[in-house]
């Protein structure tokens, strides 16, 4: 969950499947 690849970042730990 670093960088949001183009989904809205609500969780800094989410973002990073896509």
């Amino acid at each position: 969950g670093a960088h949001p690849h183009g989904h809205v970042v609500s969780t800094p730990a989410t973002n990073e499947a896509t």
